[in-house]
């Protein structure tokens, strides 16, 4: 393999194990929460929607008068330590990719001039690589997770249904 290959590979290497990272979470976290998020309405519309037609009218009723005496819990807590630990993750991974940035270029910088490569010319190229990646994801991200249903609402149902089941028959 030519050393000015090898050169390439380490950068290459380098600004894309970076760019991931800061993608995830500048960006790609956000839009999976929205995804998320969306599937979750998702079914649990699809399955309220189908309660009207398992239950008669006055259980409906019923139910709806006992959800409304239904208190949620308080999250706050489990909500704070989600919060923390995420960002105890940022910040490790924002010293570990550091750590990969400096220590990376840094070889690609001696083996290249140990090697008399030109690196400017490598840095270019890397870069126009590193865009179509980042073109990729970006375009991946926005079109296939978003659009891809990852529970099925029938077998969610099926779920209920024999919980419910389940439920009832001890009782």
């Amino acid at each position: 393999m030519k050393k000015k290959n090898i050169a390439s590979i380490i950068l290459l290497v380098v600004l894309i194990s970076v760019f991931v990272s800061v993608f995830f979470f500048t960006y790609a976290y956000k839009v999976e929460g929205d995804i998320e998020q969306e599937q979750i309405n998702y079914i649990i519309s699809d399955l309220t929607n189908d309660i009207k037609s398992l239950f008669p009218s006055e259980i409906v009723k019923e139910i709806k008068l006992q959800m409304s005496k239904v208190t949620l819990p308080d999250m706050t807590e489990e909500d704070h330590k989600t919060d923390t630990n995420n960002k105890s993750l940022y910040i490790k991974s924002i010293i570990i990719f550091s750590i990969i940035l400096i220590i990376g270029i840094g070889i690609f910088y001696y083996y290249s001039k140990v090697n008399d490569i030109d690196m400017y010319q490598i840095i270019k190229k890397n870069l126009i690589i590193l865009l179509f990646v980042a073109l990729t994801e970006f375009i991946f991200l926005l079109t296939i997770p978003k659009n891809y249903k990852v529970v099925d609402p029938n077998f969610v149902k099926k779920i209920f249904i024999e919980s419910l089941e389940s439920f009832l028959s001890r009782h």
